[in-house]
């Protein structure tokens, strides 16, 4: 659509050039010939090819993830009931990653076995939650930026800006509440009792020192908490990046389509099965990709930091709120009113990063997108 809209700028000028109507013909051959030698001197500079290409790369991206991002608004109570309906299926399924990931690491394999395993924990269990419709909370703002630099390029004007911002933020942040809260109360509460099923049976699920440590990771004060929940939000953005591009290389390339011609999986399944198969993930290519990203970002990063000896972590609010809850049952629900209190500041605490740094860099993205096309048709 923006190649087609320069060419009919182009065309437009030409005809106005062979216009004997024309008021001006002589300026506007200077302005076509100002314009030819900066396109021909643009096109073998490197800045200029870098420009356009993370401009055409960002508009792609962009252009399918504010189109998922339509799916994240709450019109109304139902709408904000269904949103936190599927974040507390999204808390429950997270509780038990959190848990898994905990076991994992008690064994104590070799780094790269252990960073393996607990990214395949990560990336499995983020689709889970995407194909069975549940959601996590943090990825929303990736995708609500986006539909919002949209949104204001859509509309002229600083009041009817300042009215759609109005509207669209009452909206995302609605619905992005009543995500948090699915996913946070759910997390905790599945973690709980968890824990708790493992008590009863006899058994721990978290070890008394364990639980220390898991309360230590989410002091805002006392470790690099916010830190790596900024660590979690770039994850965040990123995933988005990586959904968005698969989305677009699906349209583009017509995946769909030639996967339906592939001979073997038919003469394996059947015609018709595997038709099916491929229709059901027509839409859904580009948010596998991204969850699989995602946990494997989750998962490889601390363990780069380790290898590394770089401070590198993550911390994400719903399974630092699983791990309050873990941690919480495992002392015996001894805790003081002080370290309960800034316990769960912690886990808001790093909510609020995980959501603020996810955002930011995909509003600007999504910016960056909607200026570059507007200058390339103007």
């Amino acid at each position: 659509s923006t190649r087609l809209a320069q060419q009919l700028a182009r065309l437009r000028l030409l005809v106005a050039l062979a216009d004997p109507a024309t008021e001006s013909p002589h300026a506007l051959l200077a302005d076509l010939f100002v314009e030819l030698v900066e396109v021909s001197g643009e096109r073998h500079g490197v800045v200029a090819l870098l420009r356009d290409t993370v401009g055409r790369l960002a508009r792609q991206i962009t252009q399918f993830a504010s189109q998922t991002g339509e799916h994240y608004l709450a019109e109304n109570w139902a709408a904000l009931m269904k949103m936190f309906g599927a974040a507390a299926g999204g808390g429950v399924i997270i509780a038990g990653m959190a848990l898994l990931k905990i076991k994992l690491v008690a064994l104590h394999l070799a780094p790269l076995q252990e960073a393996l395993l607990v990214s395949l924990n990560y990336a499995l269990g983020f689709v889970l939650i995407y194909l069975l419709h549940f959601t996590v909370a943090t990825k929303q703002p990736a995708m609500t930026a986006s539909l919002f630099a949209r949104t204001l390029a859509e509309v002229r004007g600083q009041t009817a800006q300042q009215k759609a911002l109005d509207a669209f933020a009452g909206k995302v942040w609605r619905a992005q509440f009543a995500a948090i809260l699915g996913n946070m109360l759910l997390a905790f509460a599945t973690a709980a009792a968890i824990a708790t099923a493992f008590a009863a049976g006899g058994h721990v699920a978290v070890d008394p020192g364990k639980a220390a440590r898991l309360l230590a990771d989410i002091d805002p004060l006392g470790s690099a908490a916010l830190f790596y929940a900024a660590v979690a939000g770039v994850g965040l953005f990123l995933s988005g990046i990586v959904s968005g591009y698969y989305d677009n290389q699906s349209v583009y390339h017509a995946i769909p389509e030639r996967l339906q011609r592939l001979g073997w999986p038919q003469r394996l399944l059947g015609t018709g099965r595997w038709h099916a198969v491929v229709e059901y993930l027509r839409p859904r290519w580009g948010g596998i990709a991204g969850n699989l990203f995602f946990g494997f970002y989750l998962g490889l990063a601390s363990a780069f930091g380790q290898l590394a000896g770089l401070p590198l972590d993550i911390r994400h609010i719903a399974f630092s709120a699983a791990n309050l809850g873990y941690a919480w049952q495992a002392l015996d629900w001894q805790l003081a009113p002080a370290a309960i209190a800034l316990a769960a500041t912690g886990v808001l605490l790093i909510g609020l990063i995980n959501l603020t740094v996810s955002f930011s860099l995909a509003f600007y993205l999504a910016l960056r997108a909607t200026r570059s096309a507007e200058r390339r048709v103007g």
